[in-house]
């Protein structure tokens, strides 16, 4: 048997809507911004609506890797993968994250590669907690 500990939980307010956290993304030499981003097990990288980029300090999208993605509906898009700090319920780390030219308010979410690599993480989602510990 394995023993988890984890150090710290969010509560979320419903069993059947996604769970979307605020974060803040912590562009160099700028003030934190607030957003939202919902917490995706199935993703396998982070993304990011495009509309923040210039206040995450990316001036030029495609300076980012070059990074096909392919969506739930099967679509295939190029994105950029941009390394960005951002700060998870107090804790600061630096993730990678896509953006893509072709995609409109889309809805920001942290994936595997980068963000949930940093911690131990558990949904109880009967009662609504989220426990993680980085």
């Amino acid at each position: 048997m394995i023993d988890l500990k984890f150090a710290e939980e969010y509560r979320y307010p419903s069993a059947h809507e996604i769970v979307s956290v605020p974060i803040r993304i912590r562009p160099p030499g700028s003030l934190p911004f607030e957003q939202r981003a919902v917490l995706d097990t199935g993703a396998a990288v982070s993304r990011f609506d495009k509309s923040i980029l210039r206040r995450a300090g990316i001036t030029d999208i495609t300076a980012g890797q070059p990074m096909k993605t392919i969506t739930a509906d099967n679509t295939e898009y190029q994105c950029y993968v941009h390394l960005i700090e951002i700060e998870f319920m107090g804790h600061v780390m630096t993730i990678p994250a896509a953006f893509c030219d072709d995609w409109d308010k889309v809805q920001n979410l942290l994936g595997m590669r980068g963000f949930f690599e940093q911690m131990l993480a558990a949904f109880d989602h009967a009662r609504r907690k989220f426990y993680f510990a980085i």
